[in-house]
C-alpha cells in the first residue's frame, strides 16, 4: 500500500547529475541557490573507523569484561603451571578446516573506500600521494554511470556538505527530486532510488528526465529540447508532456570536442604559443578560452584571409595572449564534425531526424516553433543564430515539403518571472524540476515515493510514482 507524507517546502532539494558537473539546490526560483560541483570524486582506501554507536558498544563490552575479570579470583585449579601454558596460535593455525584464512578476512574488513569531492578533493589533490590507494574517478562518462559507488560518494558530499543548509541523514525529513538523462535505463533509476533511501535516508523521492524538466522550465509542454553537454549532445522531441522516445537522438559530440579542437588549432598558432611561454597548451587553457567572451560561433563555416587576421586578447593564468581564428573555427565541429575528423552526425542533422521521426508532418510545426537550447554550450555566443541558419537550409531543401512544412524555427526561453535564471539556459532543467517538485511534493497528487513505500516494495517502487 502506498503511503503519504507531507514534506516541507524548506526541505525540498533538486539534484541534477551531469558528465562535467553536478547541480544541487533548494526548490526556490526567487534566488540563485544552485550549487555546481565538478562530477569527479577522489577515492582513497583508509582503515575503517568505528561510528559513535559502535564505539560506545565496544567501550561498554570492554568495561564489563574488565569488571568481571576483577571479580573472579583465580583458584589453584585455574592457575596453569609452566608446562600447561600454550603457545599463541601461529598464522597457519588461523586457517580453518574449510581452508579459509580468517585472519585475512578480518584484515580486509578493517579497510574501506571513502570518496571526497569539491573543495575537499582539491585539498587532497594538492597533497602528494605516494600510495596507490588514491585515485580520481569520473562516475559518469558520455551520459552513462560507470561507477555507482563513486557517484553515491559524490552525491553524499554535495547533499551533506556543499549545500548552505546541509541535509542531515538522522532527521529523515528531506525530499529529493532527481533529474536524470535520457540515456539512463530503468535499472539506473532503481539504483539511484536505492542510494537515496539507503545512503541518504530521505523522506520522499521522485525522478524526472532532464529534457522534460527543461521544457517545463520554459513553460511549454510541446517542443524540441537540444541539450549540448560536455561529452554528448541530446535531442529530444516532446509532444503534450510525452517524450517521443523512439525519436530521441544522441551523438558523442559536445564541449569537450570544442576544447580538443581549440587546443589543436592553438598549437599551430605560433604567436599564441610564444605568448603562453612556459604555461604551454592543454585542455584547461582551451576551456578558459572557450568560456570567455572571445569564443564565438560564426553564422557560416569557412574563413577568409581577412578573418584570419582578426585577433582578440584573452587573459589566461595571469598572461595576456592573443587568439586568432581558432576561437571561431573550434566551434565548427558541432556543425561540421566530419571536417574535424569526427565521423558522426551534425547537430542540425540530429534535430531534423528527430522531428521527422517524432510525428506526422502536420504536427512538426509545433516542434519547430518551440526549440529549447540548454546545456553548457548553450552559452556560446552565436550558437542559436548558427543553428537557425543550418536547420533552415535543411527544412528548405526537404523533399517532403508541403503546406504543413515549417518555414522557420523559433526559440523558447525561460519566463521573465524567473528573474535569477532567465538568462541561464543551462539551468532550464533545474528550474523545471523545481516547479515540478513543488507540484508533486506539496500538492495533492502525492506523485512521489516515500521511505515506507521503499521498505515495503523495494527500488522497483519508483516505477509506480516517477
Amino acid at each position: 500500500m502506498m503511503t503519504q507524507v507531507y514534506p516541507r517546502e524548506s526541505r525540498l532539494i533538486v539534484l541534477e547529475p551531469g558528465t562535467f558537473q553536478t547541480k544541487a539546490g533548494y526548490v526556490d526560483q526567487a534566488t540563485l541557490s544552485v550549487v555546481n560541483v565538478p562530477s569527479i570524486a577522489g577515492a582513497k582506501v583508509r582503515r575503517r573507523q568505528q561510528n559513535a554507536a559502535e564505539s560506545l558498544l565496544a567501550d561498554s563490552i570492554s568495561a564489563k569484561t574488565t569488571e568481571d575479570a576483577v571479580k573472579e579470583e583465580p583458584t589453584p585449579e585455574d592457575t596453569a603451571t609452566p608446562m600447561e601454558i600454550q603457545e599463541p596460535p601461529s598464522s597457519a593455525a588461523s586457517v580453518t578446516e574449510t581452508g579459509v584464512d580468517e585472519s585475512n578476512e578480518v584484515e580486509e574488513e578493517e579497510f574501506e573506500t571513502v570518496y571526497v569531492a569539491g573543495a575537499s578533493l582539491a585539498t587532497e589533490q594538492a597533497e602528494p600521494k605516494d600510495t596507490p590507494e588514491w585515485k580520481v574517478v569520473k562516475p559518469i562518462r558520455n551520459g552513462l554511470v560507470e561507477d555507482w559507488d563513486a557517484l553515491s560518494g559524490l552525491w553524499q558530499h554535495i547533499l551533506l556538505r556543499e549545500l548552505p543548509t546541509a541535509m542531515k541523514r538522522s532527521r529523515n525529513d528531506w525530499s529529493v527530486m532527481l533529474t536524470v538523462p535520457m540515456s539512463w535505463s530503468k535499472e539506473d533509476h532503481k539504483r539511484a532510488t536505492q542510494i537515496m533511501f539507503e545512503d541518504m535516508n530521505i523522506l520522499a523521492f521522485s525522478i524526472i528526465e532532464q529534457p522534460l524538466a527543461a521544457l517545463y522550465g520554459c513553460n511549454v509542454t510541446t517542443g524540441l529540447v537540444i541539450d549540448i553537454g560536455h561529452e554528448t549532445t541530446d535531442v529530444t522531441p516532446i509532444i503534450d508532456n510525452i517524450i517521443i522516445r523512439h525519436a530521441y537522438k544522441t551523438i558523442p559530440l559536445g564541449g569537450r570536442d570544442i576544447e580538443h579542437r581549440m587546443a589543436q588549432l592553438l598549437r599551430e598558432d605560433v604567436t599564441t604559443m610564444a605568448e603562453l611561454g612556459d604555461i604551454g597548451m592543454n585542455e584547461d587553457i582551451a576551456r578558459i578560452i572557450k568560456e570567455s567572451d572571445a569564443c564565438e560561433v560564426k553564422p557560416q563555416s569557412g574563413w577568409s584571409a581577412e578573418g584570419e587576421e582578426q585577433r582578440v586578447t584573452v587573459e589566461v593564468k595571469g598572461k595576456q595572449i592573443s587568439i586568432g581564428s581558432a576561437r571561431h573555427r573550434s566551434t565548427d565541429i558541432l556543425f561540421d564534425p566530419i571536417a574535424a575528423g569526427k565521423h558522426t552526425l551534425s547537430i542540425q542533422e540530429l534535430c531534423y531526424l528527430a522531428v521527422t521521426e517524432a510525428c506526422e508532418p502536420e504536427r512538426r510545426t509545433s516542434l519547430w516553433d518551440n526549440l529549447v537550447l540548454t546545456g553548457g554550450c548553450s552559452l556560446l555566443k552565436g550558437v542559436k543564430q548558427r543553428l537557425e541558419a543550418e536547420i533552415g537550409s535543411l527544412i528548405a531543401a526537404s523533399e517532403t515539403s508541403n503546406e504543413f512544412q515549417a518555414k522557420d524555427i523559433k526559440w523558447v526561453n525561460m519566463p521573465d518571472y524567473f528573474t535569477a535564471y532567465k538568462d541561464r539556459l543551462q539551468d532550464a532543467s533545474y528550474v523545471g524540476a523545481s516547479v515540478v517538485a513543488k507540484i508533486i511534493f506539496l500538492g495533492s497528487s502525492f506523485g512521489y515515493l516515500t521511505k515506507a513505500d521503499y521498505n515495503e516494495i523495494g527500488p522497483a517502487a519508483i516505477y509506480l510514482k516517477a
